[in-house]
């Protein structure tokens, strides 16, 4: 067993969840999250696990120096002049500072979560590959998990793809049968599903290839455009 490691990515849809990152930051989060939909899963596993967590949290009430605080930098006023006014007539806690208060409670639960291991198994790798482009710009790392039955791709560089076109993965057997395992996202790091068939074909010796297609993939059997990567599948 093992602790799981958290990647850049997945730190970053935390943080997104928490509502702590700046407001460039946030806005490009925004935006990854409509366009890249690992990333989007990412962010709703961190909603699902954080949510929960600070609904069990004891609820705690901070005292007037808090609220007098944050409410001095919300409106601009001198902390001592706040301060004096707080001991004549404390003021009811603003939107914003109860804003704030949940995410200081989020970002407990947060450390918590991180500083706790988790005990899972260590995700399987029975074949790889690494295809990369002539020029070495380009470069998708594979992963085969047969018990998941699953696919797992990395990739690095820039997308060799215009608006138009599709990135398609091909497996081409050892003895020489084509299919598609379907399109390559444009995510840095995505999962495709394999079937029984594919997983079947899936051997040391078998050839993952990546064709540029027009957008929604080839219409025929195989491949209709340039293939630009390919590599062997090995045991690693």
């Amino acid at each position: 067993m093992v602790s799981v490691s958290r990647d850049r990515a997945d730190l970053l849809a935390a943080e997104f969840v928490l509502g702590s990152l700046d407001r460039a930051a946030r806005l490009a989060a925004a935006r990854r999250y409509e366009e890249d939909r690992d990333f989007a899963d990412r962010v709703d596993r961190w909603s699902e696990r954080l949510f929960p967590l600070v609904e069990a949290l004891p609820p705690e009430t901070p005292g007037n120096a808090v609220w007098t605080g944050v409410e001095a930098k919300v409106n601009g006023q001198p902390a001592a002049g706040a301060a004096a006014q707080s001991v004549a007539a404390p003021r009811r806690a603003s939107s914003l500072a109860l804003w704030g208060w949940g995410s200081a409670a989020l970002a407990a639960a947060l450390a918590l979560f991180l500083l706790t291991p988790l005990s899972v198994e260590p995700p399987r790798q029975d074949l790889v590959a690494s295809l990369a482009a002539a020029d070495a710009g380009f470069v998708v790392e594979v992963a085969v998990d047969r018990t998941e039955g699953r696919l797992t791709l990395q990739r690095r560089g820039a997308w060799p793809a215009a608006p138009d076109q599709s990135l398609e993965l091909w497996l081409i057997s050892a003895e020489g049968s084509v299919r598609s395992l379907g399109l390559l996202p444009p995510a840095v790091e995505a999962a495709l599903a394999l079937d029984a068939p594919a997983l079947e074909s899936l051997q040391p010796g078998a050839t993952l290839a990546v064709s540029r297609e027009p957008l929604g993939g080839s219409p025929g059997a195989g491949p209709s455009g340039p293939v630009i990567l390919s590599a062997g599948l090995r045991v690693p």
